[in-house]
């Protein structure tokens, strides 16, 4: 979208720039800061529609609850894990898996088991990562500061947005992590040893149709480019302008390769999500939870349940594509 339409859109009024104003702007890094918010915006939505998705599996693996409950979550206040069991056990209000008083393991996978902690550190450094764009964009970065009052003109490095490059580093590698264990999960599902459900989720004869099996493959290469993709940049730059610039964060690409995490991301959510769903339909249907039954419900307004073999990838770029526009959050709000 042009940005005067985008600004018009948003009932902004295009700015009128005086004196320095382009050159501030362009030293107040408006690119790699203005991809960063839409990075944010984007990570926000597929790691909520992550952990539904996980909320989802965890309903179809039958599994047990007592890692989110608020009493034994209190012994041991780890960043974002309070937020994230408060998140799924809202997600699963009313599942009968939050009655049931004999589960069918005492302890599930890792995994599963796990959800809350690994996706709450997510969580919570997407919060970090946003107080650190937010203070570039309340923030005046230009060099050198006209300092109006004081008649004066001062050297300065606000511009430099060292902060933001390691925000966003940690941020990629956090969501690497909820990669994993959403990687294993989809597995396990899949897996009739664990969930007690046909092999690779086939409601048809063992061995007459392929199921999910290929998916596999898929999932494990969409992990292994975000492990990738999540290693640190570094900061070893070429030195530029006759060796006075001979430092820089790489904020830019840092960014660009976190969004870059981010929308394999959405992949990897929309197929556990089909995948849950699918082992859902195949077990004993019992009562899902009110935002569970709602991801579900999602999941089979955009994707018909598998009978019979077919193509799933333009399925789980549907979902992707829906989650990125923000559809799942709008029905889990509803």
């Amino acid at each position: 979208m042009p940005a005067r339409k985008a600004l018009h859109t948003a009932n902004i009024e295009l700015p009128t720039l005086g004196p320095k104003d382009a050159i501030a702007l362009l030293n107040a890094n408006a690119y790699g800061i203005g991809t960063g918010a839409l990075a944010l915006h984007d990570a926000g939505l597929v790691l909520q529609a992550q952990t539904a998705a996980g909320a989802l599996s965890l309903e179809a693996a039958g599994a047990n609850l007592s890692p989110t409950d608020p009493r034994v979550v209190a012994l041991r206040r780890a960043p974002g894990q309070v937020g994230a069991s408060r998140l799924i056990r809202s997600l699963m209000k009313g599942s009968d898996l939050l009655k049931a008083r004999h589960p069918r393991r005492v302890q599930d996978p890792l995994s599963f088991r796990c959800l809350a902690p690994v996706n709450g550190a997510a969580f919570d450094q997407l919060d970090r990562t946003e107080a650190a764009v937010l203070a570039d964009l309340n923030g005046a970065g230009d060099s050198p500061a006209v300092l109006v009052e004081d008649e004066e003109l001062m050297s300065t490095v606000n511009f430099d947005t060292t902060a933001v490059s390691l925000a966003f580093e940690s941020l990629g590698l956090a969501l690497s992590h909820t990669a994993a264990i959403a990687t294993f999960r989809i597995a396990k599902l899949m897996s009739p040893g664990f969930s007690g459900l046909p092999r690779f989720l086939t409601p048809k004869a063992a061995g007459a149709r392929t199921g999910f099996a290929t998916v596999q493959k898929t999932v494990s290469a969409l992990e292994a480019e975000i492990r990738h993709l999540a290693l640190p940049l570094g900061a070893m730059t070429a030195p530029v302008a006759d060796g006075v610039e001979d430092y820089a964060p790489m904020t830019p690409r840092v960014i660009e390769k976190t969004h870059e995490i981010v929308r394999r991301l959405a992949r990897l959510a929309a197929i556990e999500l089909v995948v849950a769903a699918q082992a859902v339909d195949l077990g004993d249907r019992r009562k899902l939870g009110r935002g569970t039954g709602q991801a579900f419900a999602f999941v089979r307004k955009h994707v018909a349940r598998l009978d019979e073999d077919r193509p799933t990838g333009p399925d789980f770029e549907r979902l992707a594509a829906a989650l990125l526009a923000g559809e799942l959050g709008a029905a889990l709000a509803a």
